[in-house]
């Protein structure tokens, strides 16, 4: 009322005024609502690949723990294999020891045999 009295100004709000206030209204709701809405599909799309993501990494952590436990299963198989073969040369060396031994006692038995036929 001050307003009015200073400035000597009045407004008036015709049903048509109204109408048009309404239509506005309706029309920037509509715009944002749309805004919205596209942006939570945007979202939804995000959050579908983010799970999708998620459940790849899972199925392939299970892969990996798989392939981890094959891999230690080999590696334990390998290590017996490296066992069995510096065994098995440890065993070779001892071998060719005994036949080299064996061979240079037959190597003196023959000389004393021949030794024995010469006289």
């Amino acid at each position: 009322k001050r307003v009015l009295k200073r400035e000597g100004v009045s407004t008036v709000i015709t049903p048509r005024h109204f109408l048009e206030f309404v239509n506005q209204f309706t029309k920037v709701y509509e715009e944002k609502r749309a805004s919205l809405e596209e942006e939570q599909l945007h979202l939804n799309i995000g959050l579908d690949k983010i799970k999708e993501t998620s459940e790849a990494v899972l199925q392939e952590q299970e892969r990996m723990a798989i392939e981890e436990a094959k891999l230690r299963d080999m590696n334990e198989e390998a290590k017996i294999k490296m066992e069995e073969v510096f065994s098995s040369k440890e065993e070779v060396k001892t071998l060719t020891a005994s036949q080299k031994k064996r061979s240079a006692e037959l190597e003196k038995e023959k000389v004393e045999v021949v030794g024995k036929l010469k006289r």
